[in-house]
């Protein structure tokens, strides 16, 4: 398909119907009163106004007929634009992060990639579904990983390793795992501490040097290398500039780690233990598109939020969107909160291992410290969005062997959240529906039965 032939809806939700006659005759000027709905699109969606066999499109009654992933139907033509939206996923991957930011210039980029764990490589299986993988390839203009805690880079090892994932520059915090101690590098000084060992290119570190998790994430990108000879590979910190690309609006501004080096060296503050620092020094970014802003910390904890802000302190933090750092950790200090003022917070947090988060505490804080500017401010968190189904016992060899019955559930839909806007327009939302329409037994295509999906969503005029 041509991308002359891309259209998009322009209200924040549009709805999708199906009519009892089985086609659409050119003589008749209406539509039968009876209709079923098929679909429901979010703001920004694709679709394709569709023709008859002479090349006439297919209207009546103000309403075209359309395509769109998944199926055909009727909607509004009037809710038809020809304008695109900037796309971001905050994606479910259990207890960790991963986030794919999608512009309408189709430039892609993934901030880190969750974990990988029993229930799959959950960020890599989302790319290869929304992306049609099997039949496509993409690039990413860059992959950012925020740190290297497994729940944020080994779902990365994948996606950098998939021979249909193009990447063109994959950045990180400049913290290396080693085997044994010091864990992260070499650590100078008193008051303050500094971690002195920050590297760029992970792969001219030495294998046998470094953590066994890390060795995984340094074979991946060694195969991405023979993909692709220009591969950059650098750390970032707050004097790194990303650069913004030809003819794409959003801007990505890096405000951490902090380099606190007093000359040309590159040095962070090592304060705590060895996993704070390592969260604290978390790659944190400002997305900017027209109006909206974004702001990600990635793992950002108490002492490295309270260096952050003093450093930050006549930047302007306040954000429209906000991932909550450390997956909803109750390790937040308030004055963090008061900066930033989010008008929408994203908790992205999982059961395994389970941390108990999100936090009951920090929930009740995010909500307080929310921005003014909107009377109902938003909190999602991944874990609690996901919609499960129940799986009958009888099917369950293991549950049969045992004298009393159990129930089971599997994961039916993900608890996705969607962010879209056009710079001045901003609708967040997640889907849900009916578990025994989406589930794998009862429906095995899954997305086939469109009318099983529905969305909770919000619009802001920013």
């Amino acid at each position: 398909m041509s991308k002359k032939d891309w259209m998009f809806t322009n209200q924040s939700l549009t709805v999708a119907y199906n009519y009892t006659e089985k086609y659409y005759k050119q003589n008749k000027s209406s539509l039968p009163a009876k209709r079923t709905v098929v679909a429901r699109l979010l703001f920004g969606e694709w679709v394709k106004p569709l023709s008859d066999k002479n090349g006439v499109p297919l209207t009546a009654e103000g309403q075209s007929y359309v395509a769109f992933r998944g199926g055909v139907g009727w909607i509004p033509t009037d809710s038809i634009g020809t304008e695109r939206t900037l796309e971001i996923y905050f994606l479910d991957v259990g207890q960790g992060d991963a986030i794919l930011i999608q512009t309408p210039q189709d430039n892609r980029y993934l901030i880190d990639g969750g974990p990988t764990h029993d229930e799959g490589e959950l960020a890599h299986e989302f790319l290869k579904w929304k992306f049609n993988l099997e039949g496509n390839q993409i690039d990413f203009d860059a992959v950012i990983m925020s740190h290297a805690d497994r729940d944020h880079a080994m779902g990365l090892v994948p996606i950098v390793g998939d021979q249909k994932i193009k990447i063109k520059k994959f950045y990180h915090n400049g913290i290396s795992r080693f085997r044994g101690k010091p864990s992260d590098g070499k650590i100078m000084g008193k008051n303050p501490r500094r971690l002195v060992e920050i590297f760029d290119d992970i792969t001219k570190l030495d294998f046998s040097k470094i953590s066994g998790d890390y060795q995984k994430l340094f074979t991946a990108l060694t195969k991405a290398k023979k993909k692709n000879r220009d591969i950059k590979i650098e750390h970032l910190d707050h004097t790194s500039v990303i650069k913004k690309l030809p003819n794409d609006p959003l801007e990505i501004e890096i405000l951490g780690p902090i380099n606190i080096s007093q000359n040309d060296r590159v040095e962070y503050l090592a304060s705590g233990t060895a996993d704070k620092m390592r969260n604290g020094n978390s790659v944190s970014l400002m997305a900017k598109y027209g109006k909206c802003k974004i702001l990600l910390c990635g793992d950002m904890n108490t002492k490295y939020e309270k260096e952050f802000i003093k450093f930050h302190k006549d930047y302007p933090l306040e954000s429209h969107v906000f991932k909550a750092n450390h997956h909803g950790s109750q390790d937040v200090t308030t004055e963090f909160l008061e900066r930033v003022r989010p008008w929408i917070s994203i908790v992205s947090s999982g059961d395994v291992p389970d941390h108990a988060h999100p936090r009951a505490e920090l929930l009740g804080i995010l909500g307080k410290y929310s921005s003014q500017d909107i009377k109902r401010p938003i909190i999602f968190a991944t874990e609690i969005l996901r919609t499960y189904h129940p799986v009958s016992s009888e099917d369950i060899e293991e549950v049969k062997k045992r004298k009393r019955e159990y129930s089971l559930y599997e994961r039916a839909i993900d608890g996705i959240v969607h962010v879209r806007t056009d710079g001045k327009k901003l609708v967040v939302g997640r889907v849900y529906g009916d578990p025994t329409l989406t589930s794998a037994k009862n429906n095995p295509s899954r997305t086939r039965n469109q009318n099983a999906y529905k969305w909770e969503y919000y619009e802001f005029d920013l």
